[in-house]
């Protein structure tokens, strides 16, 4: 098996709502492959588990409070309006911010930029100055998402969610008539690979959750 194989993937959208249950479920020191759907292609790559979700939480809370990169809008006003996300970043959001007719936010203190010039994969754009943006340009459509910073970031997984899932996983194996080994240090049978596919997961995700599920049935 190769090493792209048993390296669980995952696939991070523009705007996050939550942290993928089984990317939760992973032991912090897991190597997973994430990889950000976004027109500017910049956020693939490999990391420990906990720096992945800590990663994805991060941006939760930026947007939650109103603040987005300019590929997230255009990838955002891309799916809303059907229009070419990277051609549009390129082409009119780019151009707009080095003139300053888009007006962006310092991440550093999250106040209008002065005193330097705008980076345009760095800096941050908030709906209110998209839109008077876009209004100003004369473009017909407008930011499609609540504009309005969130009260509250969501509420977190709890363990028990993970540990029913667990539990679940291990009855669809005795269910496929799966032999499954009580011995916490025996091998699991090769069969779980075709519940991984039902499960559209890796077969080391399911894998850490069948050992996880038999460590509480049977570990000492």
């Amino acid at each position: 098996m190769s090493e792209q194989e048993q390296t669980p993937i995952f696939k991070v959208p523009v705007v996050p709502l939550c942290v993928d249950a089984d990317l939760l479920a992973l032991p912090p020191d897991t190597w997973v492959h994430i990889r950000n759907v976004s027109c500017a292609d910049m956020g693939s790559g490999s990391s420990k588990a906990a720096d992945a979700i800590a990663d994805i939480q991060r941006t939760m809370a930026r947007q939650a409070k109103g603040n987005f990169t300019m590929p997230e809008v255009a990838d955002v006003l891309a799916a809303a309006n059907s229009f070419d996300a990277y051609r549009f970043l390129t082409n009119e959001m780019h151009p707009a911010a080095r003139a300053g007719a888009l007006t962006l936010t310092n991440p550093e203190f999250g106040g209008p930029l002065v005193g330097r010039d705008c980076m345009v994969f760095h800096d941050w754009v908030t709906p209110a100055n998209l839109d008077a943006w876009l209004e100003r340009a004369g473009f017909p459509f407008r930011w499609p998402l609540n504009p309005e910073p969130q009260a509250a970031a969501p509420a977190p997984v709890v363990a028990g969610s993970a540990e029913q899932r667990q539990a679940r996983r291990w009855q669809m194996c005795l269910d496929a008539g799966l032999s499954m080994p009580q011995d916490t240090y025996a091998q699991l049978p090769r069969g779980i690979k075709e519940i991984a596919k039902a499960e559209n997961i890796t077969r080391q995700a399911l894998a850490q959750d069948l050992s996880a599920h038999r460590e509480r049935l049977y570990g000492r």
